[in-house]
């Protein structure tokens, strides 16, 4: 580790002025590490507090992270609070891309990251980058299986769309985990219906900021939608509220168009919905009109279930059942 710690306890401006400039010629020569250590000598003369900034960024992207949090936590006790802000993010930032380029394997530098992010959420709740430090903590509790607590952490990101986009996905996907884990323990009816529902609601606040994503991530857009219906879908078929599944079912079918498989699959359900309540007219009539218009029906399995229950929806012709009661009669 680099130490830069000044022997002068009263440094000459003249002298951080020096620091300053050399670090600056150093820079702009290419000399990037040499750079780094000039920032640092004079950020901590105290006359070129923002020299710190040059001196972490620079560390960080030669992936110094230790001396780079080093004078971050130097950084933190400054008094001008939008650089220690600046501080605290980083030692979260720093250390969150150490773990990532050790793939994420090394539970020291994890816990490391954590940390930080807690004590700067906590200490800058309403920051720049709050956003990403609740979101990061909330993906922390839902690798450890603590989906309570991470949807806690889910909720809290409340600006950027796309993060508070994924957020509402990981927060659905959170809810589903425990609605399984529900009923697997036998207490389904005590608070499946809520977990549902706020599932649901998760969903929906996704799909709806899907479209206020820039064109620049129209690949985000395609790769969110698809996990988002299959959620969805996932709660549809479990549902043992009827009026609540044919409103799944609904949502899925706008929000999906046919070729998709999902598409016909949501049809489908609608028309046995319909069938289920009583209401064959209604049922038959959907499963016909669709059927006409895309006769494919997307897959052999989607075919055949559609065969099965337009056989059951269709009532025997009358012409029949006259000559039935006709014959009756005159025997």
């Amino acid at each position: 580790m680099v130490a830069f710690q000044s022997t002068d306890p009263q440094p000459h401006r003249a002298a951080a002025d020096e620091l300053h400039a050399h670090a600056l010629s150093l820079y702009a020569r290419g000399s990037v590490g040499d750079a780094a250590a000039y920032f640092a000598k004079a950020a901590q003369t105290g006359f070129y507090p923002e020299d710190y900034k040059q001196a972490i960024d620079l560390y960080y992207a030669m992936h110094r992270y230790d001396t780079a949090c080093e004078l971050a936590s130097q950084l933190l006790k400054h008094d001008d609070e939008r650089l220690c802000e600046w501080a605290s993010y980083m030692l979260f930032e720093v250390r969150l891309e150490e773990w990532e380029q050790y793939n994420m394997k090394e539970p020291q530098i994890e816990n490391e990251w954590k940390v930080a992010a807690e004590e700067y959420v906590r200490r800058y709740p309403h920051s720049t980058h709050s956003f990403e430090a609740y979101y990061r903590i909330g993906e922390f509790f839902e690798r450890k299986e603590h989906f309570s607590l991470a949807i806690a952490e889910y909720d809290k990101v409340t600006s950027n769309n796309y993060y508070i986009m994924t957020a509402r996905l990981r927060a659905a996907a959170c809810y589903i985990h425990l609605i399984n884990r529900a009923n697997q323990s036998g207490t389904k009816e005590l608070n499946s219906h809520r977990l549902r529902d706020n599932a649901i609601a998760s969903l929906d606040e996704a799909f709806d900021l899907i479209p206020s994503l820039p064109r620049s991530q129209l690949g985000v857009r395609a790769t969110t939608r698809e996990p988002a219906l299959q959620m969805l879908e996932q709660l549809a078929e479990t549902e043992d509220r009827p009026n609540v599944a044919a409103a799944l079912w609904s949502r899925i079918a706008d929000l999906s168009e046919p070729p998709e498989s999902v598409w016909y699959e949501a049809q489908l359900n609608l028309a046995k919905g319909y069938f289920l309540a009583g209401n064959t007219f209604a049922a038959c009539n959907q499963l016909g009109s669709i059927r006409n218009e895309h006769p494919d029906l997307g897959t052999a399995d989607i075919r055949q279930r559609w065969d099965k229950l337009q056989r059951a929806c269709i009532p025997p012709r009358q012409d029949h059942m006259d000559g039935r009661l006709q014959t009756s009669g005159m025997k």
